[in-house]
């Protein structure tokens, strides 16, 4: 068992749980655990209370009986920031040791209370305008995470008894997970991840990351706290009608109702449609849905009019258990104009008999931990 590791994926209502083995042709997984998650412990992707998380973690492992106390965990909330942008280039240990220092002008925090690392994109020539020369650099995905972040995390798993070996920001992890092998013209997709609190959007050209939004403050309990303090229902009757319900189907609205959205590059304007509510409770869906929607259509849109060098949007693929809300995947079809699919992360490793999916829980939750398997492998 010296081999075992665990991958974690911290969210606002579960934690969920990865046992598996790395190997040459990728991981194993050995075991899924799943367990809730209480309120308030973990909020918009970040540790509120360490102790109560460690002892959550502590009690799944006693019950689960994992084997290792080795952790690769995720994290991605509002003092996790991702940036692309040209730093000079350097040999590949010269480059690590140099990236604090070249990242320092261009991150809006102390760069002393903050931890630094980078995904590499590419190799770039610029040229200076006003001496003619040309530059070697590297582009790069710049990821800075604020040390006090990163403390919730390692204090939490401190108190359970485990111990952290790797740390990677969930939207790397959602790419591996839905597209595990780099595959170069193969067209650019977007990943949409809806957890609790937190929804990531990536843009990822044949499996590699192009642009990263972490948006906090939106996901399924969200929706589900909106709706019980509107018609007073506990949190979980909320959650069941959400689910029952789901999205209001929509109806083409009639000539000149037009949406007055503009132009986008999905062609045209957005589409104008009327929703049909079966239940009041299906207003506030829609308003929370559309609204999620239209950020999605701002950040896609505003990349690809930013010269960036890719296809055309190819398809969208939905991850988290905010993604299986009825008719949510329909509704962002139809707005985006390209197939939307949800993905399913066990396709794409090896599991052991005794790695059972838990009960009531979806593939489509596990996308984060399984992401974070291949990437320790």
């Amino acid at each position: 068992m010296g081999r075992t590791l665990v991958s974690l994926d911290l969210g606002g209502s579960k934690v969920r749980a990865v046992q598996f083995t790395p190997g040459r042709g990728g991981p194993t997984v050995e075991k899924i655990a799943v367990a809730p998650m209480p309120p308030g412990a973990v909020v918009g992707g970040e540790v509120r209370d360490a102790a109560v998380v460690g002892g959550v973690l502590k009690d799944l492992w006693s019950r689960e009986k994992l084997a290792s106390k080795k952790v690769v965990f995720s994290l991605a909330n509002s003092h996790v920031l991702v940036r692309q942008m040209d730093l000079e280039w350097l040999a590949p240990d010269d480059f690590r040791k140099s990236l604090k220092y070249q990242a320092a002008d261009y991150i809006p925090m102390d760069i002393d209370e903050v931890t630094v690392d980078h995904h590499a994109l590419r190799e770039v020539e610029v040229t200076d305008p006003a001496t003619g020369q040309t530059k070697r650099m590297l582009q790069v995905l710049l990821v800075v995470a604020s040390n006090e972040t990163l403390t919730g995390f390692l204090d939490a798993l401190g108190g359970a008894g485990l111990r952290a070996v790797q740390a990677e920001i969930s939207p790397f992890a959602l790419v591996r997970a839905t597209h595990p092998t780099a595959r170069p013209g193969a067209g650019t997709e977007v990943l949409l991840d809806l957890g609790a609190h937190v929804t990531n959007l990536v843009i990822h050209e044949g499996g590699q990351p192009r642009y990263v939004r972490i948006m906090t403050g939106q996901g399924g309990d969200v929706l589900t706290t909106q709706l019980a303090e509107r018609f007073g229902w506990s949190v979980e009757e909320a959650e069941r009608t959400k689910v029952a319900l789901g999205m209001p189907t929509f109806q083409p609205a009639g000539a000149g109702a037009g949406a007055g959205v503009g132009g986008t590059v999905f062609g045209g304007v957005a589409t104008s449609a009327v929703p049909t509510d079966e239940h009041p409770a299906q207003t506030l869906i829609n308003e929370s849905v559309s609204r999620l929607i239209g950020e999605v259509r701002q950040t896609v849109d505003f990349f690809f009019t930013s010269g960036a060098e890719v296809g055309t949007l190819a398809r969208v693929v939905l991850t988290g258990g905010g993604g299986n809300l009825g008719g949510l995947a329909q509704r962002l079809s139809s707005e985006l104009r390209v197939p939307v699919e949800h993905g399913n992360p066990l396709e794409h490793v090896s599991t052991s008999r005794r790695a059972a999916v838990p009960e009531g829980v979806t593939p489509q939750e596990l996308a984060t931990a399984l992401g974070l398997t291949m990437g320790a492998s």
